[in-house]
């Protein structure tokens, strides 16, 4: 099984969140689709025992629009699908 780092290298994810929920992030100009984890998975234990398996639990949350030397911002909210 892939150890952690090399499944991240394999997706567009974004940083953890600071405290006030907000993240810096460069991405390239393009539409973005965005997906978090449901809370349970947030922890590198609990994806570890996923597995290969995590693909399947990403829950979609919004798409951006990154425009190239442009400062992007967006409103998230969490879905109930989080929770679970």
């Amino acid at each position: 099984m892939p150890d952690r780092d090399d499944r991240l290298r394999n997706r567009n994810l974004l940083p953890t969140t600071d405290a006030n929920g907000m993240i810096e992030s460069p991405l390239p100009a393009e539409n973005v689709a965005l997906h978090v984890l449901p809370r349970r998975l947030l922890s590198e234990t609990a994806q570890r025992e996923v597995g290969q398996r995590i693909d399947a639990f990403w829950v979609p949350i919004g798409t951006a629009t990154i425009v190239a030397n442009q400062t992007t911002t967006l409103d998230l909210r969490l879905p109930p699908e989080f929770e679970k």
